[in-house]
Formats: C-alpha cells, structure tokens, sequence
C-alpha cells in the first residue's frame, strides 16, 4: 500500500494535466459527449503539494490553475441552475474513480456570480494525504481561485458560498465548512445509503459513532489525548496568544516590540521526568518558537504542530490561514500534509502529534483518519478563547462551541445542510459508490477467489 501510494505521488508530482480532461470538465453540458469516451478525461484535477521549512502550501502551478474551472464557458454562465451543479459534482466523483480516487466530490460555487469557483474529487488515495478530501480540497482551490482574481482577499472571502457534495460529510469536512460560513450545503446521498458500498476502517473509527466522538470529553475519545501540564510552558503559550492579540488591536504593527524569536534555550532540568516528558518538553519548545515567529515574523495567527516519531521530527508547521487565505490551513492540517508527502502514507500509527492548542473539530478529524498513537496539546481553549477572537466570528462558533455542534440534529445546528430532492438525483449520485464499490471491492474478491 504504501509503495502504491508513492508511485501515484511520484506519477502526480512528475505528471502533466490532459489537457483533454480539463477541456471536458470545462466545456458546456452540450459540448461534453464528445470527450466522454477518452480515457484521459479523468485526468481533470492535479493536487501539487510542496513542503517549505514550517508549512506545505499548494503550489500554484499552471496544472492547477487550468484544474479550477475559471474558463470563460462555465463562470459565464449565469442561467446554470442547481441542477446543473449537482450534475457536475456526480459526474466530478465518477472521472475521480476512473482516477484512482474514492467516489466524493465537492462544488463550490459563488452565488453572487453563479461562478464555479472549485470541482474536485476526494484525492486521498491519490496523493496519500488523509486531509484531501473534497470539501477540504475544494476550499483550498477555491481560496486559490479568489487570490487570482484579487490580491486584497482574506480567509472571509470564503463566506456565503454554496457548496455541492457528494455525501453528507464527515467530521473533518463538517469542521472545515464551518470555518467556511457557506449560505448553503447541498448533499446527494446520505451517510447510511452509501455505507453498504463504501469501506474504509480506520483505527479510531466507528462509521455509526464518529459523529459522536467530538461531543465527549477529550480524554474520553478513541483518538489518545491528553493535555501537558506544564505551568511555564502553558505560560509561554498565553503570552504568546496574548502578543497576537496585541497586534491585531494595533492599526500600526510597527509600535509592537518584536519579540525575540530565535529558539528558546531555557536549561529545562529533566532528572525527574519520564522518557515521555522530557520529549513532550523538547518538542513543546519547538512548537512554540515556530508558533512566536508566525506572529512576529509572518502575521500569521498564534498556533503550531510538530508531527514526531519518538525524538525524529517528521514535520512542522505553523497556521497558515491567513497567509494563505486559506480556513483549513489549520497548523496541524498543514503538518499532518507535510507529513503524509514525507512518508508517503495516509497513515501515522506510531507517530505522535503536539500542538499549541486543543485542535479545531478539523483538524482533530483528520487526525482520526491519520491515526496517530499520541496527541498532545498544551492549552485548553477555556483558557485562550478569552484572549483570542476567530476573525471569522461571529459566523463561526467558539471552538468549544462547536464541538458541541456535532451533536446537535441539522434544524437545530447553526450550519444547516441539505440533502436533494430530486430521486434520480440521489440514486445517480448512489450508482458512483456501487461503480466504486465493484471495482475496488467485488472485483478484487472476485480476484483473489480464482
């Protein structure tokens, strides 16, 4: 599995787009008969990742641009209805299977405009990153989208979209929506109707309660969790929080004292500590130096992950949102992407994860796909949340908030989704995951039984 998901990294990092599959996708509802034949019509969407010293970014590539459905053809097209949209996003799940992919798409469309702003499919077995599925993928473009169309955009400029997907979605994609702020959320299939043609165990994961787990406290969790006590380090990480509050009360940065960012170099006595400890403070004092420069240096907001294995570190990174206008570019998302390109695997058993701050319902998500044996953060939002306002709020709830979110029923949520009208709708969108199903599942059974 692993050398598979390498091969198909390797393939995408060196391939070139067809530009046949781009032409297809982006040709009109008439025009596209005559390119559905071609085996390259798959080939609509490359998902590029580069690793930097604290963060991965998507490379903005001529193959991504063309894969973001800003020809004139489609974002011209005003008089597109929601039928339409839906369409696309089953017909972008169906070429992600001819691809290699799982049967999930996502469209994110800007009402204002009636515009395509993103069409992606779930690229997880594809690149092997465990945060790409559709809806998070789909953001991503979408923030690329808007930075090409203008330079002045923030992570708000997602606000108000609509979005097309596949499936009702899963706890990581229902947190990073939420960040979004979409006026609408519009599903095919539901959860319970595709999970007879859909496998995919993961360690931490039960299908029937996932949804469940973000509603209990974090030390109950499947996901092994714990806070680190350490008074002076979670002192350090206030202050730190506290600085980026300062400097966004500020209209004029330059009257902040910069702080000294090199790395701390506090003697840290450990004879009375455990193996375990004595990492959780060397790799503590590292996500907060890398958390200190992102405000100071970079801008950016007051959180950082280190991904280790035992004293290796494996991968780093700050939050990157709004650098990258970007809301799922959540410090731990960013670090679990570097990390999966790095070792060539959606999967991290033996790896642990320390962050800032309790992670985001996100982030947590994409934890459980990745599975690592540890997370451990240093401050509990009850204590930070005080200092820190999310520049999304108040469309976004307090992260302690939303957690709660994931227990409500949809009329009772802030966010609400739903699911089409329309029969046929559903039980075309149902026939990808039964195509998906035969060829990854009955097939190889059938396979391996000659």
């Amino acid at each position: 599995m692993t050398s598979l998901c390498f091969l198909r990294v390797l393939l995408r990092l060196c391939g070139t787009l067809s530009d046949l599959g781009v032409q297809m996708l982006n040709s009109s509802p008439n025009d596209r008969s005559s390119h559905e034949s071609s085996s390259l019509e798959s080939k609509h969407l490359q998902y590029i990742v580069t690793e930097s010293t604290q963060a991965q970014v998507i490379n903005n590539n001529n193959n991504n641009k063309k894969a973001m459905a800003t020809d004139e053809n489609v974002n011209s097209a005003a008089s597109y209805s929601q039928s339409f949209f839906i369409d696309r996003t089953i017909r972008v799940a169906e070429l992600n299977i001819e691809d290699g992919g799982r049967p999930f798409a996502c469209l994110i469309v800007d009402p204002a405009t009636n515009t395509i702003l993103s069409q992606t499919g779930n690229h997880v077995a594809q690149t092997c990153d465990p945060t790409a599925h559709a809806e998070v993928l789909g953001i991503r473009l979408a923030a690329e989208a808007l930075k090409q169309q203008r330079n002045d955009i923030t992570a708000k400029a997602l606000f108000d979209l609509d979005f097309y997907i596949m499936a009702s979605p899963c706890p990581m994609c229902f947190g990073a929506m939420y960040l979004c702020a979409p006026r609408s959320i519009t599903f095919i299939t539901t959860r319970e109707s595709y999970s007879i043609f859909y496998s995919d165990p993961r360690k931490y994961i039960t299908f029937n309660e996932f949804y469940g787990e973000f509603v209990k406290d974090f030390s109950q969790r499947r996901l092994p969790t714990k806070q680190f006590l350490e008074q002076t380090l979670q002192n350090e990480a206030i202050q730190i929080i506290k600085l980026w509050r300062e400097i966004k009360d500020k209209s004029d940065v330059s009257t902040i004292m910069t702080t000294d960012c090199a790395a701390f170099s506090k003697d840290v006595t450990l004879d009375n500590t455990s193996d375990d400890d004595s990492l959780s403070y060397r790799w503590f004092y590292r996500v907060l130096d890398l958390a200190r420069a992102n405000v100071v240096l970079h801008g950016g907001r007051p959180f950082a992950c280190v991904i280790a294995h035992g004293d290796e570190l494996i991968a780093e990174s700050a939050d990157q949102v709004d650098q990258l206008c970007d809301p799922t570019a959540h410090a731990e998302m960013q670090a679990i992407r570097i990390a999966s390109q790095k070792l060539s695997s959606e999967h991290m058993y033996d790896m642990q994860i320390y962050s800032l701050a309790m992670p985001s319902p996100m982030s947590i998500g994409a934890m459980y796909y990745c599975s690592p044996s540890q997370l451990t953060f240093l401050v509990h939002p009850s204590l930070y949340e005080p200092l820190y306002q999310e520049p999304a709020a108040p469309k976004v709830p307090k992260l302690c908030n939303l957690y709660l979110e994931y227990g409500l029923s949809n009329d009772d949520r802030i966010m609400k989704m739903n699911q089409v009208e329309d029969e046929q709708a559903r039980e075309k969108g149902l026939e990808v995951y039964r195509r998906w199903f035969q060829i990854n599942i009955e097939k190889p059974k059938e396979t391996s039984a000659n």
